[in-house]
C-alpha cells in the first residue's frame, strides 16, 4: 500500500531539484494492520527515522530477505540502507519523522560544501542512536508538517541543510571544509534581498542564486561571514521590524505579523515571545507606558 495514505502533513524537499532529493516527512499509523505494509526505498541511500513514540519489534522485508527491527524507544533515531525496495508490515502503531538521504543528493550537498568525497562511510544500515541534535532537528520540523504552507520553504531548506551538516560531522571521515565566506557584494545583496522580501515567501535557492552560488555553498559562506545562518538572520530582522511597528503604530497584530513575514499572528507571537521574553501585545503596552 502507498505510504502517503498514512502521512500526516506534507513531505518537504530540499537538495537537487531533479531525481531523488533530500526530503523529510512524518508518518503516523494510528491503528496496526499486519495485512498492510508501508513501502519505501528502491534507490541508493539511507532513511533516518526519529521515533516520536516507542515501538515494538517488527519485521521488514527487503529484496529476498527478512530482517528484524528491534524495539525503538521514544526519541531514538535509526538509519536504514534503502538501496533495495523495503516492505514494512504494519504490526503496530507508528509515529516518526523520516529524513530521506539519497546517495546522489547527499554527494551533491557534500560537493557544494567543499567536503572531500567520502560520503557517509560510517553510517551503517541498522545503526541506532539517541542523539539530542537529531532529536532537535526532527522536533523542529513538526510545525511545518502540521501546518502545510504556514512555514516557508526557506525554513525547511535550513533544517535539511543542518541535518546534512551534522551527519557529515558525526558519521563521515576525512572531511575537508573550505574557509571562504561571502564576498562583500554577495553579503550586501543577500541582506538587501531578505529585507526587501521580508513579507513574502522565498526559498534559500532564490537567495543563493542572487549571489551566484549553490544554496549549500551560500549557507556555509553566509554563516562564516555573518556568524549566523541566513534563517536566524532573517528572523532577527523580522523581530526588529516588528518592534519598530509596535513602538510607532497602533496597527493590529495580525497586520504586523503579515508585514514582517510571519505566517500568522500565532506564529508571530510565539517567535516574538521566545526572542524578547514577552508577547507583542505586552511589549506594546510596556513601551507605551514608559
Amino acid at each position: 500500500m502507498p505510504e502517503e495514505r498514512y502521512i500526516i502533513g506534507k513531505a518537504h524537499y530540499g537538495g537537487p531539484s531533479t531525481g531523488n532529493p533530500i526530503c523529510v516527512w512524518r508518518t503516523r499509523v494510528p491503528v496496526s494492520n499486519p495485512e498492510l505494509a508501508l513501502t519505501y526505498g528502491g534507490h541508493s541511500g539511507h532513511i533516518a527515522r526519529l521515533y516520536l513514540h516507542s515501538t515494538q519489534a517488527s519485521e521488514v522485508h527487503q529484496a529476498r530477505r527478512t530482517f528484524l527491527v528491534p524495539p525503538r524507544c521514544s526519541m531514538e533515531t535509526s538509519f536504514r540502507d534503502v538501496g533495495d525496495l523495503c516492505s514494512w508490515p504494519i504490526a503496530h502503531r507508528l509515529d516518526h519523522i523520516a529524513f530521506s538521504l539519497p546517495t546522489n543528493a547527499v554527494a551533491h550537498w557534500a560537493e557544494n560544501h567543499a567536503l572531500a568525497k567520502c560520503l557517509l562511510r560510517d553510517l551503517q544500515s541498522g545503526l541506532s542512536v539517541v542523539d539530542p541534535t537529531l532529536r532537535a532537528f526532527g522536533l523542529a520540523v513538526i510545525p511545518a508538517l502540521k501546518q502545510q504552507g504556514a512555514l516557508s520553504q526557506f525554513f525547511i531548506d535550513s533544517i535539511l541543510d543542518g541535518v546534512c551538516a551534522y551527519l557529515f560531522k558525526s558519521f563521515a571521515t576525512s572531511q575537508r571544509i573550505s574557509k571562504g565566506g561571502l564576498a562583500p557584494w554577495q553579503e550586501r545583496r543577500a541582506k538587501e534581498m531578505m529585507e526587501a522580501r521580508m513579507a513574502t515567501d522565498f526559498s534559500l535557492e532564490d537567495l543563493a542564486r542572487e549571489c551566484g552560488l549553490s544554496s549549500a555553498h551560500f549557507t556555509r559562506a553566509f554563516r562564516q561571514s555573518c556568524g549566523t545562518t541566513p534563517y536566524k538572520w532573517l528572523i532577527a530582522k523580522r523581530i526588529e521590524r516588528a518592534k519598530k511597528l509596535l513602538q510607532t503604530t497602533d496597527t493590529p497584530l495580525t497586520w504586523i505579523a503579515a508585514e514582517c513575514g510571519f505566517s500568522d499572528q500565532a506564529h508571530f507571537t510565539n517567535v516574538f515571545s521566545k526572542t524578547l521574553g514577552r508577547p507583542p501585545g505586552a511589549f506594546r503596552r510596556y513601551w507605551a507606558s514608559n
